[in-house]
């Protein structure tokens, strides 16, 4: 629920380059009569200067009873009435007043901008003898550029730790993205290496039927290439051993053939046969 003090420091951050004064005074407290603004602010410049009155609400009943705005009039060239977010609409706000919304966080900004109205400087001296006497701490001429620095210090304090966890964010996002594309190539990485583990069982599967020589051939046209020699090199060991291999897969092949032909019950005797016809 947005309260009177949240409206008020919402305005106070709305006119931090200005004077802003809270429950502002038209004129001495005791002795004379005068009216009391719930803020005032004016704007610093000495060539257009800028008197805006605010008339702080937080119910519909105290809007709708308030007969006592018209009394600051004299004392502002812009009057805004500042409310909660929706608490008042714009076509209830009385001509010669405008309106602002004050949201749950505290920012304040205008619904209905109020005409300007000149009045006349004389009416102020009261205002001005109030703040001076009863609001201000009178300091150094620099004091004010000082406490401006530090202000515009923790805004930048601010922004940078913002930017600081945005840049961080980043990069963790990066981070992340880098590790998954890691995890899918090395994923490839291994199907690849399963498809050729699977077609190198296949090549040795199917030396022993007729494709040795095609095979042998396409190998040696890459070793008279420029990539790879020392591994192709290798496969070709590899190659003669298979082939010696299945020589000795089909001897024994014919030898049981011829076992089973001739009946013969002594396999010594069958392998002393095969070795003098070789």
């Amino acid at each position: 629920m947005t309260t009177s003090k949240d409206i008020l420091a919402g305005l106070a951050l709305k006119h931090d380059k200005d004077l802003f004064v809270p429950e502002c005074k038209t004129g001495p407290t005791v002795c004379t009569r005068h009216f009391r603004m719930d803020a005032w602010a004016m704007k610093k410049s000495w060539a257009h200067p800028e008197y805006t009155c605010y008339e702080i609400k937080v119910s519909k009943g105290d809007f709708v009873s308030d007969s006592k705005w018209t009394n600051y009039l004299p004392y502002c060239n812009r009057l805004y009435f500042v409310c909660p977010a929706k608490l008042i609409s714009v076509d209830e706000v009385p001509d010669g007043a405008g309106l602002m919304w004050c949201t749950t966080t505290g920012k304040v900004y205008v619904k209905k901008r109020t005409p300007y109205r000149d009045i006349d400087d004389n009416k102020l001296n009261d205002v001005f003898k109030y703040i001076l006497m009863s609001r201000t701490a009178i300091g150094n001429e620099h004091q004010s550029d000082n406490l401006q620095f530090w202000r515009n210090w923790l805004v930048e304090k601010k922004i940078n730790y913002s930017l600081g966890y945005q840049v961080s964010k980043a990069l963790r996002h990066k981070i992340e993205t880098e590790i998954l594309d890691v995890k899918h190539k090395n994923e490839n990485l291994e199907a690849k290496m399963s498809s050729l583990q699977q077609m190198k069982d296949f090549l040795i599967a199917t030396f022993g039927c007729g494709y040795m020589e095609e095979i042998r051939g396409r190998i040696e046209a890459l070793i008279n290439g420029e990539a790879g020699v020392e591994i192709i090199k290798a496969v070709c060991d590899m190659v003669d051993e298979a082939q010696e291999l299945t020589y000795k897969i089909s001897k024994i092949r014919r030898m049981l053939s011829k076992r089973q032909s001739m009946k013969v019950h002594n396999p010594d005797d069958v392998l002393a046969e095969d070795d003098d016809s070789e």
